[in-house]
């Protein structure tokens, strides 16, 4: 056998390795840990074995070979991402060498367009039949992860969460996942419910504060948490990270400024400003704010004040709701409390 053709045999057995040794990997483990893991050698090992496919198949003038790890070679590049590690590749180079790969091949292809379809097409070795076969099973077969990232993509995460038949909740569904099912030749065409899926870890309730869930999430060792209803339905699921982030609102208090006064889990939200007429025992916070106070009956005295320093005048439905404000709280002006600024507030509203 020339020496030629033994070189391009070992690239091909030694990408067989490389997408033998990820399964070995995430199953070993997934035993250490005893639940199910997807490591980032599964998606490094699956990174490296396409590239020496791609590598083979252009050797071999297989069109099927190059079409089934052009449609993976990117998706696994991007669960390295996802799972932070793409960025520590060093030097920089081989990220760039990794991402330009396929398009190189695809250049060199195009420059040889002619020679290429020639062998490829007209090769005695491989019938045109075996090429269609070969063609539909390669993209069959790499469909899974082209779904994969689709999903994944749109979630933020690696995993698929499944259900039951009845919507319920059963469990986190991974690619590793899915191929140890195939290698413990499991029976795959018995109920979801029934199969021997992972369950995480910790599932979280629609109606949980994240005060309350926090530190179980941040300690737990997964990276995704599903969250169900009352009945047990599957509404979302939540990345760990987002218990990292800032809350998407910010709140101004308007006639209390004690937390305990507030709605619950107001301490987990950035008070940006307070508009008050009672004792201040507000908590200390991490930035300036904006603080409106004043000796007056009512609140909203505060606030009419507030329309007329902007030159603007209140609609008749709200001027209404802040005098109802004045008299009810200064007790028809008879509360000790009262001010004159009260009276000068309501008769301007009128």
């Amino acid at each position: 056998m020339p020496i030629r053709m033994l070189f391009i045999y070992a690239i091909g057995f030694l990408a067989q390795f490389f997408f033998s040794a990820r399964v070995a990997i995430q199953w070993i483990m997934s035993e250490r840990q005893r639940r199910v893991v997807t490591p980032t050698l599964y998606w490094l090992f699956s990174l490296l074995g396409s590239l020496l496919m791609i590598v083979y198949g252009l050797f071999r003038n297989d069109f099927s070979i190059l079409l089934g790890q052009t449609l993976t070679y990117y998706i696994y590049m991007w669960n390295l991402h996802a799972q932070g590690y793409w960025m520590r590749i060093r030097p920089r180079v081989v990220r760039w060498f990794l991402m330009l790969l396929p398009l190189i091949v695809g250049v060199m292809l195009v420059d040889n367009i002619d020679e290429f379809l020639h062998s490829l097409f007209r090769s005695e070795d491989i019938p045109w039949w075996l090429l269609i076969i070969g063609s539909l099973g390669q993209t069959i077969f790499s469909l899974r992860f082209v779904y994969q990232w689709y999903y994944s993509f749109r979630r933020g995460e690696s995993s698929l969460p499944v259900r039951a038949a009845d919507g319920a909740f059963v469990g986190m569904l991974s690619p590793a996942k899915l191929l140890s099912l195939f290698i413990s030749r499991a029976d795959l065409s018995i109920p979801v419910g029934k199969a021997p899926l992972h369950h995480c870890g910790h599932v979280l309730a629609s109606n949980d504060r994240v005060h309350d869930v926090r530190a179980a999430a941040i300690r737990n060792a997964h990276n995704h948490f599903p969250v169900v209803d009352e009945k047990g339905m599957l509404v979302g699921t939540v990345l760990k990270r987002a218990f990292a982030e800032p809350p998407p609102v910010r709140m101004i208090l308007v006639d209390h400024n004690e937390t305990e006064q507030g709605i619950p889990g107001l301490e987990e939200v950035p008070v940006i400003e307070v508009v008050d007429h009672h004792r201040i025992a507000f908590a200390a916070t991490k930035d300036p704010i904006k603080y409106t106070a004043d000796v007056v009956g009512s609140t909203c005295t505060l606030v009419a004040r507030m329309f007329r320093g902007a030159g603007e005048r209140p609609t008749k439905e709200v001027a209404g709701v802040l005098i109802a404000g004045i008299v009810s709280d200064t007790l028809l002006f008879q509360s000790p409390t009262t001010t004159d600024a009260d009276r000068a507030m309501c008769a301007w509203l009128e």
